[in-house]
């Protein structure tokens, strides 16, 4: 143990092999801006490969907000939809045909063949459906 702390007085009282030269460090901050103010100024241009990509980064931006706003108001809120079916179920056959076709255009192809009535046929149709007076009367007077 003695050894060693003689060995680390040793290593204190050593002299430094390197030296650093009088007034260095006063005239260092001279030094270095003098080589800055030196250097070329040089003015970077922007390559068009990094103006593209930007532009094209926007514009990806843009169309995904537009997207995931599609996606939001047609997916997520529900809309009431109607099938097919059950718009075929609640649309009948004289129902399509009737808002094609006036009421003139029927009357006019009725009144094309006009053929005479026979009372007792009409009155035999009225009672083999079910048809009663009072019915026909009101239909009459409307």
């Amino acid at each position: 143990m003695n050894s060693q702390s003689n060995m680390n007085q040793n290593d204190l009282h050593k002299k430094q092999p390197f030296s650093v030269p009088e007034g260095y460090f006063d005239s260092f901050p001279d030094k270095v801006l003098k080589q800055i103010n030196d250097l070329p100024v040089q003015q970077e241009k922007t390559p068009k490969r990094l103006i593209i990509k930007r532009q094209l980064s926007i514009a990806a931006a843009f169309i995904g907000f537009f997207l995931v706003s599609y996606f939001v108001f047609n997916v997520i809120i529900e809309k009431p939809t109607i099938s097919k079916e059950t718009l075929a179920q609640s649309v009948s056959y004289d129902d399509v045909v009737l808002q094609h076709v006036n009421e003139q255009d029927i009357l006019d192809v009725l009144t094309e063949n006009e053929t005479p009535i026979n009372a007792q046929e009409v009155e035999n149709y009225l009672i083999d459906e079910n048809i009663h007076e009072s019915v026909l009367s009101d239909y009459l007077n409307q």
